[in-house]
């Protein structure tokens, strides 16, 4: 401001006493304050989850064991690329977990786009949700063992934990060296505890301070951003976005392999998601019982995201046995999946164009 007021000052003439002064008083106001200064546009956050496993078939509780993507997972991330790449998405920062199957999905997504030189930070708190020790077993084997209404109170509940991890029992990340010896974004080295098993709300604790402190920031700082990890981690981000309520998280579905798209402006000093027009056709049609309504874009055509939502649906109500009769497509008291309009490049926006299935959906959390 001093070299402008300077440079003004100068071209200015002896006899323009008020024009000077009128300079001063913009040059103060823009020190002070007073007048509004010229906002940097805010970035944007793409959610993916990972592609699927072997271990997805099996239909096998997963959390914070490693296994890494099968060749369906693979096409699942390069599906989801091609739909980044269509609609000219350039991303400055990428943020995934530390587990095989999420890290993976970033390499094949950043290849596909040409990207492979932008900055990946590999967070555990993206980590899936910990299932103690269930982790590694099948869905019959922990119903064999803690009976039905046990189980699936793991997937209706938002506070319930499986039981902890046992003596000796495999999977146990206890003595991981990832976790013995961490390094944070800054470089400090420290010692992570991993959970000895976790409810919704325990990775809610874990992702949401690295959204409000890490992703956020980012997007204030006008980055596009891309964020590959897992169905429950997206799961908790998304309720801190949309400010859903607890007992509705666990009914938001995160498809795999489908481009979530958050655009945010600032409402009060507060980062607020862009809802698309479709929303408010959502919210007009909200009841209670009904999933929750979320501000973001899924970059899918119709058919393609209404089969992700229903295999994904599907996939998560069969882990904890809750799948029905898969022959009518029961959802056991979960009621009707909303599935809300795609969009693509070239394609309209779809507007208000929801479809409503009464059937439930393969993919792994």
């Amino acid at each position: 401001h001093r070299a402008l007021r300077a440079a003004m000052f100068a071209r200015a003439p002896r006899s323009s006493a008020r024009m000077r002064l009128l300079l001063s008083f913009i040059l103060s106001s823009l020190s002070n304050g007073l007048l509004p200064h010229r906002q940097r546009p805010l970035g944007s956050v793409v959610f993916l989850r990972h592609g699927a496993t072997d271990w997805t078939e099996r239909r096998t509780f997963t959390g914070w064991a490693d296994p890494d993507i099968s060749r369906t997972g693979a096409q699942q991330a390069a599906t989801a690329a091609l739909a980044l790449k269509e609609s000219g998405f350039i991303f400055d920062v990428v943020y995934t977990s530390v587990l095989k199957r999420a890290v993976h999905s970033t390499w094949l997504v950043l290849k596909e786009l040409q990207q492979i030189h932008i900055e990946v930070h590999k967070d555990w708190r993206l980590n899936e949700r910990s299932y103690g020790g269930i982790t590694g077993q099948t869905v019959e084997q922990a119903i064999e063992r803690h009976g039905a209404e046990t189980v699936a109170s793991w997937r209706r509940s938002f506070d319930a934990r499986p039981p902890g991890y046992e003596q000796g029992q495999p999977y146990n990340p206890f003595a991981d060296e990832r976790y013995l010896r961490w390094q944070g974004r800054g470089g400090r080295v420290s010692r992570v505890l991993p959970p000895d098993s976790e409810s919704l709300e325990d990775v809610a604790r874990r992702t949401k301070p690295l959204w409000a402190s890490g992703i956020a920031r980012e997007v204030r700082e006008g980055k596009s951003v891309l964020v590959v990890a897992h169905g429950n981690s997206i799961r908790t981000m998304m309720q801190a976005i949309d400010d859903v309520a607890d007992e509705d998280a666990a009914t938001l579905e995160v498809p795999v392999g489908i481009p979530i798209v958050y655009r945010f402006a600032q409402v009060d000093g507060k980062l607020t998601p862009q809802a698309p027009d479709a929303v408010a056709e959502c919210l007009a049609d909200f009841a209670p019982g009904r999933p929750p309504c979320v501000s973001a874009d899924f970059l899918a055509g119709e058919a393609a995201l209404a089969k992700a939502f229903l295999e994904s649906r599907r996939a998560s109500l069969d882990r904890y046995g809750l799948g029905g009769d898969r022959a009518s497509g029961g959802l056991d008291g979960f009621g009707e999946l909303v599935v809300p309009a795609g969009s693509l490049p070239g394609l309209e926006e779809n507007a208000g164009s929801y479809f409503r299935h009464e059937g439930g959906g393969g993919a792994e959390e």
